[in-house]
């Protein structure tokens, strides 16, 4: 819980952080997971395909892969943010071939460290009898506090170009690793600056009204830093 935080590389110029990944079904699913991070060598951010090549996992990866929902909107802002025009199948190819890859130009993160099938549910404790599982109220108390300060001294010490941080109710987190106020520059997003990095919030990619000319509007953001657009 203190060791991994997600897939990419950290001198990315990107990096996107959510709340949490999904999954976390069953004991077993978890089980692998863990088996796989460590395998990899227990490192904070692993390659996306190997690790989930390695938890058995390969369909975002086929030659003509389905799109991944979230990473999809994602993979909206990155190319928007150089300029190119998103389409269906570069963003397909996108996924395959450069999203969180270990040499590629993003980082995805997250900020609590275990899988969960959504906010309203809480597997751990059928799992374990470690007090911090025991309800989900205990993990955040034991793991938020901490987590939000690795998060923050990452940045620190990686200084990525830009955060993109997605899932607006969260923003006092967001608030807290950016150590800076988010103002809100268009409707559903959100931006401010902290030394060399510019910090956006956007609404969750899943999130009920989004749409992908959001996230490109994200990307043009990203690409003009905080100057009017």
């Amino acid at each position: 819980m203190a060791g991994h935080f997600g897939y990419g590389n950290l001198a990315a110029p990107v990096w996107f952080v959510g709340m949490e990944e999904h999954g976390g079904h069953r004991e077993q699913e978890i089980a692998l997971r863990l088996a796989a991070w460590s395998n990899l060598g227990r490192r904070v951010v692993s390659d996306v395909r190997d690790y989930h090549h390695a938890i058995g996992v390969d369909d975002h990866w086929v030659e003509r892969p389905p799109i991944q929902p979230t990473w999809g909107r994602l993979i909206r802002v990155l190319l928007a943010s150089k300029g190119l025009v998103p389409d269906t199948e570069s963003v397909r190819a996108y996924q395959r071939d450069r999203l969180g890859r270990a040499d590629g130009e993003s980082c995805l993160l997250e900020l609590m460290p275990l899988p969960a099938p959504g906010i309203g549910s809480w597997p751990y404790r059928q799992f374990s009898d470690n007090p911090a599982l025991t309800a989900r109220e205990a993990y955040i108390r034991h793991v938020l506090p901490a987590r939000v300060a690795q998060l923050r001294a990452l940045i620190h010490e990686h200084r990525p170009h830009t955060v993109v941080f997605y899932g607006t109710s969260y923003l006092a987190h967001w608030e807290a690793i950016a150590d800076a106020k988010l103002a809100e520059i268009e409707t559903g997003i959100r931006a401010g600056r902290a030394a060399d990095t510019l910090f956006v919030a956007a609404r969750h990619p899943a999130a009920r009204g989004t749409s992908g000319a959001e996230f490109e509007r994200v990307g043009a953001i990203v690409a003009r830093g905080l100057t009017p657009g």
